[in-house]
């Protein structure tokens, strides 16, 4: 596979180019999840199943975290058993040449103040091809691949304790119709982590040929400030 970084201006602009008209898939802000109340080692989640590890279930104001907005409930990517954990979104079928993104806000360790690792990715049906896969957002970065897709793709990184809350984004498009499943986790064994919130999952069209000119051109603007993300096929 080939990284090719951009900066976050040519990210964004081709992310509205490819993002008119989407169609929500799910969504999802915990705030209604245990009656609003906090959960250590929560596992009840509606569209959210806990595949790997624990998470705790935080309301704003509980345990000295401020969730998204300072309101509601969100979740502590590292639950209280001290283990790497893991998260699967609602699975779903995709249809083929459809971009598929999953937004979800980060804040990192709101109570330690360490840098922790966290990860996003995707899984899908093997033997299919990719147009792209993987959306910057707050990554500050556009990934292009084109070739032979295997069962997915993730990526990730350490957040500094006290980040406050960005959006990030993460994204496929694939030549054949399939079933997938978005997933997000920490891979920082302990009992405090980086913030989740407002998990959103939508599907529209495939940007048009002229944002993949806006790409090619943003290949002279890679400065040194880019980045390289570990990539998972």
């Amino acid at each position: 596979m080939r990284f090719v970084p951009f900066i976050l201006a040519v990210a964004a602009t081709t992310i509205a180019a490819g993002s008119a008209g989407a169609t929500t898939v799910f969504t999802g802000n915990f705030d209604a999840e245990n009656s609003g109340n906090s959960a250590l080692n929560y596992t009840g989640f509606s569209g959210v199943t806990v595949t790997s590890g624990s998470v705790d279930l935080v309301k704003s104001g509980d345990y000295g975290i401020s969730c998204a907005g300072g309101s509601g409930s969100c979740v502590d990517l590292q639950g209280s058993t001290n283990q790497d954990s893991k998260l699967d979104i609602t699975s779903f079928a995709f249809a083929a040449n459809t971009l598929y993104t999953f937004s979800f806000d980060l804040s990192g360790n709101q109570r330690d103040g360490n840098t922790n690792n966290w990860f996003v990715g995707v899984n899908y049906d093997a033997n299919n091809t990719y147009n792209f896969l993987r959306l910057g957002g707050a990554f500050g970065n556009f990934d292009v691949f084109q070739g032979f897709g295997t069962i997915g793709s993730s990526t990730g990184g350490g957040t500094a304790g006290g980040s406050p809350f960005q959006t990030y984004t993460f994204g496929f498009s694939l030549q054949n119709a399939g079933n997938a499943t978005f997933y997000i986790g920490s891979d920082d064994a302990g009992n405090v982590g980086p913030i989740v919130d407002n998990f959103l999952i939508t599907g529209s069209a495939v940007p048009e040929p002229q944002s993949w000119v806006m790409l090619i051109a943003g290949f002279g603007l890679v400065g040194a400030a880019a980045r390289r993300r570990r990539v998972f096929a």
